[in-house]
This record gives C-alpha cells, structure tokens and sequence, in this order.
C-alpha cells in the first residue's frame, strides 16, 4: 500500500470514528492532499522511454556495449571533416538499430564529449497527425542511458505563436526522436535537450523561431530515414 493510501485511509477511518478534532481533520486532510500532489508531479516530470526493448535494447549494459561496438564498426567509413569548419547540424536515421544502428553511429566519430551544451532535436510525426509542431511538456527525458534534462528554450518556442505546442498523445508514442537521443548520450554525455515533432507548418516561421535558440553550444540534429520507398542503388545515388 502507498503513502497516499495510508494516508488516505487514517484520514476516513478517524473522520467515521469521531475521533477527529477540527485541527486535526484539517492536517489530516493537509497530509493526504499534499502527498497525492507530489505523487502526481513524480508521475509527470520525466518522460520514460516508450521503445527501449524493441527499436534497441532496454537494458543500459547491453545498450552501452552495442553503442560501442557499432561506433568501432562505423570507423572503417570515418567521415571527411573538411578544414575550417564548425559543426553545427547533423541527420540522423531513426529505424531500429538493427537497420539504421551503424548509420546512426557515425555521429560518434564528428562529436566528443561537452562538445556541445544544447541539442535541438527534430523528428517528424509518424503516428498522431497534427498540424504545425509540437514540443515537450516534460521537464526531461530518460533512456536506459540516463536522464537528459529538457532545456528552458523550449518554453522560447512555446511563445511563437501558434507554431509550437505540446501535443501529449504524440509525444507519449512518437519514436522519431527517442531512438536518436542513446547516441547523443554515447557521444556528448552532458546536454540539455530541446524536442520538437514537426507536421505541416510554415517552414520558413519555424526555422526562424529554431534559429532564435540557437548559440555556438547548440547542436541541430534532424531525425529522418530520408525514404521509405526508394530502392537502394537509388538511395544512394
């Protein structure tokens, strides 16, 4: 049985009893509300991954072996960084790891550790349909990984009109987005995250509102499998 259900239980068996005196009904009745709202805000604060088991592991060992050993498969096609450039955006694959892991583990090769401060991280909506796009409500996000607190510029977007606004549903199923986040904490360790699921919007105000966040610590990332359809010869190409 719970704190709040002790509670709540000595609260009505002395309230049916007669037992209870005015101030004592009162901080009875304090106690029960008190831990019944914290237990709510406990519920609310961290959004759990919904994916871990399937897209990729859910065991954080088992995780952090496989980030490993495809971060060393991915060396044998270590990418070009030309001379006199900054890093400031990267696409990544969003499939299960099975498919897209070794793609994703490029990332490991261009990012080290307290490279960057901040991510903004764009995927797109696969399973709501809404307009516009929509971010957290979430004060962080947690992966077999660890926890990665969501960054107050979120709430920056949250001003821009009607762009940008929670859409609980979306954010609750939506995996575009949490299968990215286990390679930014392989690779960066430490950083604030800025989450945002995109469906029809005016691209051009949305870019705007995102540049606006964006410093020399931010980091964009945009989550995408590029194409459903294409064979590949194609895709290559």
């Amino acid at each position: 049985m719970t704190s709040v259900h002790k509670n709540k239980d000595t609260f009505f068996s002395a309230l049916l009893s007669g037992r209870v005196s005015m101030v004592a009904l009162v901080a009875l009745l304090l106690l029960f509300l008190f831990s019944f709202h914290n237990s709510s805000i406990g519920l609310q604060d961290t959004r759990a991954p919904a994916w871990s088991g399937s897209f990729y592991p859910d065991n954080a060992g088992e995780l952090a072996g496989l980030m490993t050993d495809l971060t060393r498969q991915a060396m044998h096609d270590r990418p070009d960084i030309p001379s006199g450039t900054r890093l400031q955006a990267l696409i990544l694959p969003h499939a299960g790891y099975i498919y897209s892991g070794l793609t994703a583990a490029h990332a490991s090769l261009v990012l080290k550790k307290g490279q960057f401060s901040k991510v903004i991280l764009i995927g797109p909506d696969h399973r709501i349909g809404f307009e516009n796009a929509a971010i957290t409500s979430f004060a962080a996000y947690r992966t077999p990984l660890g926890t990665i607190p969501i960054d107050s510029d979120s709430e920056v977007l949250g001003r821009c009109g009607d762009l940008f606004r929670p859409v609980s549903r979306s954010e609750s199923l939506e995996h575009s987005l949490e299968v990215i986040l286990p390679f930014l904490q392989y690779s960066l360790q430490d950083f604030s995250l800025v989450p945002v699921v995109a469906g029809p919007c005016d691209i051009h105000r949305a870019a705007m509102c995102i540049d606006s966040i964006r410093d020399s610590g931010t980091l964009l990332v945009v989550s995408s499998d590029l194409s459903h359809y294409l064979d590949y010869a194609t895709a290559v190409k």
